[in-house]
């Protein structure tokens, strides 16, 4: 049964996530606020729905610490190495050196309130408001918000009119959100039933929870991240993509601030009770972020089996951080 409910959900990821590639495509042009914005913001925040409900689920109900950590900078650093996967598809540039501005920006903010985070794991030690709001989260969310309207200023500086000479049949911005919004709420629903499968699966084979968490769980909330993505550079919306993926990884360190609010356990504390093994995933994570915005920044177009040597590097760490965590054990 478990199995069935895995299978439907990825039917329904898959379909609803080409869906929202394409009308996200065709609002970009009708908008003119630029492809990598609307995946920044809209398609990054949709996508980004399951990992919010389930890491605000592991510290309210299961208090799960670890598996929130493992949740969050698991989907991550997956997202950053489908990124370097996606050379595969298209052959004559790479995927990493095609971005705009405002996804260089996002990464770089990305960066930031992962260390801060980090850096909150690293002392120990915290300074809890009122029992719920920690300094660190503060400092996370006044990032985010404040980095998403410099992201937003960019894009209306950057503004430009679309080139696409084509004639398309007309539908207003009314129905385009009408769509958007139905397959938006389908690959929530989707992304939600299979993180619940991979759930039960995870139990049946007795792996531990922080591995569970990074690895199983990252990709069952990651597929609709996956899926659009993928299904963006098919169609050579490259820098929707881009936004899309750099924009999810911005959103879900942010949820960590705002799940902050729902964990009163241990010491009140996300920072100072999560398991210092984490420090590995969220260190790997910056580091691949940066290799990310270094292969942005030079252009270079040495390959190698098709592959850029930044997406080469990226897929290195993302595998030894993983065998790493799995040699480790089952109580980590």
């Amino acid at each position: 049964m478990v199995w069935i409910k895995f299978v439907i959900s990825l039917i329904i990821i898959f379909y609803c996530g080409r869906k929202l590639s394409q009308y996200g495509d065709t609002l970009a042009d009708k908008t003119g606020l630029g492809k990598g914005f609307i995946g920044l913001i809209l398609l990054g925040a949709v996508t980004s729905l399951p990992e919010l409900i389930t890491t605000i689920s592991s510290v309210k109900f299961v208090k799960e610490v670890d598996l929130a950590w493992g949740n969050i900078l698991g989907s991550n650093l997956l997202n950053l190495t489908v990124l370097s996967f996606c050379d595969i598809i298209i052959r004559k540039t790479q995927v990493i050196r095609i971005f705009d501005k405002g996804n260089v920006l996002t990464a770089c903010f990305a960066i930031i309130i992962t260390a801060i985070a980090t850096l909150g794991i690293i002392t120990g030690n915290d300074i809890v408001f009122f029992h719920s709001f920690s300094i660190y989260t503060i400092f996370i969310l006044f990032i985010y918000i404040s980095g998403s309207f410099i992201l937003y200023r960019n894009a209306k500086k950057e503004k430009i009119v679309p080139k696409n000479n084509k004639e398309q049949p007309y539908i207003s911005l009314k129905k385009i959100f009408f769509i958007f919004f139905i397959n938006a709420v389908l690959i929530v629903a989707a992304g939600i039933s299979i993180t619940y499968a991979c759930d039960e699966i995870a139990k049946i084979t007795g792996l531990g929870s922080t591995f569970v968490g990074s690895l199983f769980l990252a990709l069952a909330t990651s597929l609709p991240e996956i899926v659009v993505s993928v299904s963006a550079i098919k169609l050579g919306a490259i820098s929707m993509a881009g936004g899309n993926i750099l924009g999810s990884n911005f959103f879900n360190v942010s949820i960590l601030g705002f799940s902050d609010f729902f964990y009163h356990s241990g010491s009140n504390s996300l920072y100072t009770d999560a398991s210092h093994v984490n420090l590995l995933t969220s260190t790997v994570f910056i580091i691949v972020t940066s290799i990310i915005v270094a292969g942005m920044v030079y252009r270079s177009e040495k390959r190698f089996l098709r592959f850029g040597l930044d997406s080469i590097v990226v897929i290195i760490l993302y595998i030894f951080t993983f065998y790493y965590l799995f040699t480790a054990g089952g109580n980590v």
